[in-house]
């Protein structure tokens, strides 16, 4: 079935990349990568977005009309590990020491990924018509020790309190629909982001789920 509450929207929806929700259906996306139950990093290989392909992200938007909205849950594992970014980035970073230097190609990977999408969505016309969330996971620190395994030091400091444990960007952008305003430093959560999609596509929070849109 749909995510309901976008379906009765008009929406269709697709779930691309990273999902520990087993198959798409489960989460209720009309479409998706992941088709059967799944829970270790090893089992998401062949749906690796980015890394692998973008082609099945492409394929989603290009074969719908253009006048029908779609919902994509975009989750590339990147910059996770492993930081195996190709030479070209790992090039620009030549000069960072150890591990750092990795994580940082990671990163530049991800960012190119990001911006092959939004040309696409641009190429199709969509662009002005289309909001951009970008939310993240609990973040990686190379400061963190990593005893006998440098690589995977970094992955302590999600499990701390500092900054990168828990206080990540929420990042709203729509050309047409939402005007640049500075930094804000108020506490939400994920669940004020599921509230503002919701908003944004003209559809109420269902009664008793959590979260508060976070429009203007």
């Amino acid at each position: 079935g749909s995510l309901p509450v976008l379906a009765e929207r008009g929406y269709v929806s697709f779930q691309a990349g990273k999902h520990w929700e087993g198959s798409f259906r489960d989460a209720g996306f009309d479409e998706g990568m992941v088709k059967a139950q799944v829970r270790m990093a090893g089992a998401w290989s062949m749906h690796e977005l980015i890394r692998h392909s973008m082609d099945p992200v492409y394929d989603f938007i290009d074969h719908h009309p253009r006048d029908r909205p779609f919902f994509l849950w975009f989750a590339p594992l990147l910059p996770h590990l492993p930081h195996n970014a190709p030479e070209r980035y790992r090039q620009e970073y030549a000069d960072v020491p150890g591990r750092l230097g990795k994580y940082y190609a990671s990163i530049s990977w991800f960012d190119d990924g990001v911006a092959s999408l939004i040309e696409h969505i641009r190429q199709r016309g969509l662009d002005g018509r289309t909001l951009y969330v970008l939310v993240a996971d609990n973040g990686w620190d190379p400061s963190f020790g990593a005893g006998s395994d440098p690589e995977l030091g970094g992955a302590k400091g999600k499990k701390s309190l500092y900054e990168l444990g828990f206080r990540t960007p929420v990042i709203l952008c729509w050309r047409d629909g939402i005007q640049p305003e500075p930094l804000r430093s108020e506490l939400v959560s994920f669940s004020d982001v599921y509230a503002t999609l919701l908003d944004y596509a003209g559809a109420g929070l269902p009664p008793g789920r959590l979260g508060h849109s976070l429009r203007p």
